[in-house]
């Protein structure tokens, strides 16, 4: 080869990069992260600190909401790619991002918010900085349906998971609002017991948390007395729950759970039917050590109220309906 000659696309050539492509006409950008110091991006920093301040979990919505823009590391490590099978050689070592399994076996994937965390999980990680939201999509993309913001870490302030539809609706720039603070979540949860014989209703409310695998608690309430039927009733739910869309969207991991009322609810309501306006008592369940009460039929709304109360003093008594101020059981006004 006569001398000052070289080959093209080697390193070092100043003609072209590795791979050959000549370097004239392209555009180089400057990295985003440039100078960056490695320490936590300061709306997630705020959030952390405050965590361990009032020693109290992170308000996961919250740093949801903080991570569009902020800064995070995805530790890449070193993987043999095996030997040659001809030679036996060595081929060298891969790059690739490590990938958690959550104790229900769905996979996750570890991001940190500085240096120090990740070093502190693996010494031998090469920490690369990456916006957050390309660390979401990158995570869909790769069929992972977690995100775990420093694992390894413990106590308030420590390690974060982010569920599945806050890392979806991360990657797709949007906000995300948890399950059980969701009213569209709440509507379709009250939907589930249209219909089914002994559900009196259906509720939504806060679980364990993503990290036990119960972000959202479903209850079915049945009505006192329903026996055999709470089975069917409970399995007609979670049927229904497992089939909705919008649940399947927008919920992680659901507890369902099943609680019989003490005593039976005693519903006042115009009767249908006949040429007069009448109206009834219809008891929905039946209260424990009470004989089984049947439908009644009265000439107006306040001879059916007395009655339902009269019932309902024979019951147990009235007791205030959690956040209203008529009776749990006869729908009654209470006095004070």
């Amino acid at each position: 080869m006569p001398p000052g000659s070289h080959l093209p696309g080697r390193h070092g050539d100043a003609h072209g990069d590795s791979a050959g492509t000549p370097w004239a006409g392209r555009t180089l950008t400057d990295s985003p992260f440039a100078g960056d110091d490695g320490a936590v991006a300061p709306a997630v920093a705020s959030l952390l600190d405050a965590a361990r301040a009032e020693d109290t979990p992170v308000d996961v919505a919250a740093l949801v909401a903080a991570l569009p823009g902020a800064r995070l590391f995805v530790p890449v490590t070193a993987v043999s790619a095996g030997t040659d099978e001809a030679t036996g050689g060595d081929l060298g070592a891969d790059m690739a991002i490590p990938t958690l399994r959550s104790p229900d076996g769905r996979d996750a994937l570890p991001v940190f918010t500085s240096v120090a965390t990740l070093t502190a999980w693996s010494a031998t990680a090469r920490p690369v900085p990456v916006e957050a939201r390309r660390a979401a999509v990158s995570a869909v993309q790769e069929g992972q349906q977690l995100l775990v913001l420093d694992p390894g870490v413990t106590g308030p302030g420590g390690s974060v998971v982010v569920p599945r539809p806050a890392l979806w609706a991360l990657a797709q720039g949007e906000a995300w609002t948890p399950s059980p603070r969701d009213p569209e979540v709440a509507a379709a949860v009250a939907r589930l017991g249209d219909g089914l014989d002994g559900v009196v209703e259906v509720t939504a409310e806060p679980g364990a948390g993503a990290a036990a695998g119960r972000e959202l608690r479903v209850v079915v309430h049945l009505a006192a007395g329903a026996g055999e039927r709470a089975d069917a009733a409970r399995g007609a739910v979670a049927q229904r729950l497992g089939q909705h869309e919008l649940l399947a969207q927008r919920v992680d991991s659901v507890e369902l759970v099943a609680r019989e009322l003490p005593r039976a609810l005693l519903v006042v309501r115009p009767r249908e039917g006949g040429v007069l306006r009448r109206w009834s008592v219809h008891p929905v369940g039946t209260t424990p050590g009470r004989p089984p009460r049947t439908t009644t039929s009265h000439r107006s709304e306040a001879a059916a109220r007395a009655a339902a109360a009269q019932w309902c003093a024979e019951d147990g008594g009235h007791e205030p309906a959690p956040g209203g101020t008529g009776c749990r059981w006869c729908g009654a006004g209470l006095a004070g």
